[in-house]
């Protein structure tokens, strides 16, 4: 019975970890395409500061599921792609 539970704790934090895998992809697509808009119809420095403004709310997000320094290991490989 505790070997059952073992792996359905497993199986479910591997999900958990997917599906916010899956989420920060969406995030990331919806911000591309909130700064493309937004530079579109406003400038450069307005796109800046909405993409700073989403950033920060996606990485307040990550600190209160305790994944941060996951978080900006992830984006600084993005950043270094």
């Amino acid at each position: 019975a505790t070997q059952v539970c073992m792996r359905a704790a497993t199986i479910l934090a591997f999900l958990h970890g997917v599906s916010l895998g899956v989420l920060w992809e969406c995030a990331s697509m919806a911000v591309l395409i909130a700064a493309s808009i937004v530079e579109y119809s406003l400038g450069t420095l307005s796109m800046a500061v909405v993409f700073v403004g989403i950033a920060c709310g996606a990485f307040a997000c990550a600190r209160q599921a305790q994944l941060a320094r996951p978080l900006l290991s992830i984006l600084a490989f993005r950043l270094s792609a």
